[in-house]
C-alpha cells in the first residue's frame, strides 16, 4: 500500500467529514436521498370541503320581502276617508230620523193615529228590503185626540152640511162620507210610498258612499305600496353600492 503524504491524508479526512465515506459521487447521492426523505411532496385532496369557508366579505343582508306600506301618510289618508264616511253616515241617520218625525207629525195632522214606529230605525245597519212598510194605526175621525185634524174637521163639516139639509141619514151622506174616507186613505198611501222611496234612496246613497270610500281606500293603499317599493328599491341599490 502506497503511503499518503500528510497533505493527502488531511484532504481525505475533510471529505469524509463533509460527504461521509465513499467516493464523492456516492456522497452526493446520499445527500439527495436524505433531502428527498426530508421534503415530502404535497398531494391534493380529491374530496372538496363540504362546508367551505367563504371569503371575507363586507356585504350586508338585503331584505327583498314585501315592504310595510302603511306609513304615516297612508294612515292619515285612511283616517280622513273613514272620518268622511262616518260623518256621511251620521248625516244619513239624522235625515232618516227627521223624516220619521215629520212623517209621524204629518199623518197625525191628517187624523191618523200610528200604533207603531213611524221612522226608519237604524238605517246604518244591514237592511231588509221589505223592512220599510206602511205605518199601522187607525183614523181618528171623531177628533178624540186632535179635533183640528183634517179627518176630524172633514167629518164634522160633512155632518153639519147634511144635517142642515136634513139628509144626514140619507144614502148620499153615506156615499159622500165614504168617498171622503177614501181620499184620506189615498193621502196616507201616498205618504207611505214617499216614505218608502226616501228609505230606498237613502240606502242607495249609503251604499254608493261606502263603495266609493272603499275604492278610495284601495287607491290610497296602492299608492302607499308603490311608494314603499320605490323606497325599498332605493335602499337596495344603496346597499349594493356599499352606501
Amino acid at each position: 500500500m502506497v503511503g499518503l503524504n500528510p497533505r493527502q491524508q488531511d484532504e481525505n479526512i475533510r471529505r469524509r467529514n463533509t460527504y461521509g465515506t465513499g467516493t464523492p459521487a456516492e456522497s452526493i447521492a446520499q445527500d439527495k436521498e436524505r433531502l428527498a426523505r426530508l421534503v415530502k411532496p404535497v398531494v391534493p385532496d380529491p374530496t372538496p370541503d363540504p362546508t367551505p369557508t367563504p371569503p371575507p366579505s363586507n356585504d350586508r343582508r338585503i331584505d327583498t320581502s314585501a315592504p310595510e306600506y302603511r306609513d304615516a301618510e297612508y294612515n292619515a289618508q285612511i283616517a280622513s276617508l273613514n272620518k268622511a264616511l262616518q260623518d256621511y253616515e251620521t248625516g244619513a241617520q239624522q235625515r232618516a230620523d227627521r223624516y220619521g218625525q215629520d212623517f209621524r207629525t204629518g199623518v197625525q195632522q191628517m187624523g191618523y193615529r200610528p200604533t207603531g214606529p213611524a221612522g226608519f230605525g237604524d238605517v246604518l245597519a244591514e237592511q231588509d228590503p221589505n223592512a220599510v212598510q206602511a205605518v199601522g194605526g187607525q183614523w181618528d175621525l171623531e177628533g178624540q185626540y186632535d179635533p183640528y185634524s183634517a179627518a176630524a174637521k172633514g167629518t164634522r163639516g160633512l155632518r153639519d152640511d147634511f144635517a142642515a139639509r136634513g139628509t144626514l141619514r140619507s144614502s148620499d151622506f153615506g156615499q159622500t162620507f165614504g168617498e171622503f174616507q177614501d181620499r184620506l186613505d189615498d193621502q196616507l198611501t201616498s205618504m207611505n210610498l214617499a216614505k218608502a222611496r226616501f228609505g230606498e234612496n237613502l240606502q242607495s246613497d249609503l251604499a254608493t258612499e261606502r263603495s266609493g270610500t272603499e275604492e278610495r281606500r284601495q287607491a290610497v293603499a296602492r299608492t302607499a305600496q308603490q311608494r314603499a317599493m320605490s323606497n325599498q328599491m332605493v335602499a337596495i341599490q344603496r346597499a349594493m353600492a356599499g352606501g
